[in-house]
């Protein structure tokens, strides 16, 4: 065999060679084009729930946000007027006429105590005389302490009866009101705050990652 043949045979079996690497780099190619294709189809859910998992995530934030300040503006009104009955009320007395409770379901300890009062203002003198009735919600001790007819200390806004308070004790001073106020919004913020948090990771969507195809960055489809 001379130079020239087995030249000849070294060419036509590099061309062979050359037809079966394309062949397999083909195949291949193939085969990432079906991967990538399932992979849409898989993917293609998760970009659809995307916009509501956002929606879910940002109106539980917009919830919590809006019942907090809403709580605050609650305890800040309440705080005022304890505080204005305690420096500028009438100090009166006030007769016990019912008592009540009602349970929270699903636990009875979350019992709410109602005691049913009336007094006679002594002041302005346009309502003196007039009877005045009130409701008030009192601890389970103060519940257990009262009976129906009892009389208790009272303290009402001259200007509007109808806004008082009863007194079992000595009145509360500045320190012990914003104290239990600041306890209540605690608790609402590591409760309902720690809910709010949770409920966010749930729902909002994973972030999401890049695809590769033929070894190239891929951009996701859009939603439709």
């Amino acid at each position: 065999m001379d130079r020239q043949d087995r030249a000849r045979r070294r060419a036509a079996f590099g061309r062979l060679w050359e037809a079966d690497a394309q062949a397999k780099s083909l195949a291949h190619g193939l085969e990432l084009e079906e991967e990538a294709e399932r992979e849409d189809a898989a993917f293609e859910p998760h970009l659809r729930g995307r916009p509501r998992g956002r929606f879910v995530a940002i109106s539980a934030v917009a919830l919590f946000v809006l019942f907090s300040v809403g709580l605050l503006a609650v305890l800040v009104d309440q705080y005022e007027s304890q505080a204005f009955l305690r420096d500028h009320g009438v100090a009166g007395q006030a007769v016990i006429t019912d008592k009540m409770y009602s349970d929270r379901p699903p636990r009875v300890h979350m019992r709410s105590y109602y005691l049913d009062y009336r007094f006679w203002p002594q002041s302005p003198p346009s309502l003196t005389g007039s009877r005045v009735e009130g409701s008030a919600i009192v601890s389970g001790p103060q519940f257990q302490a009262t009976s129906v007819g009892q009389v208790v200390p009272i303290r009402y806004n001259p200007q509007r009866p109808s806004q008082s308070m009863l007194y079992f004790g000595a009145p509360p001073t500045d320190q012990a009101m914003i104290v239990r106020d600041a306890v209540l919004l605690g608790v609402w913020v590591i409760v309902f705050g720690g809910l709010c948090a949770l409920s966010v990771m749930l729902a909002w969507p994973d972030p999401i990652r890049p695809r590769t195809r033929f070894g190239r960055p891929r951009e996701a489809k859009p939603s439709r």
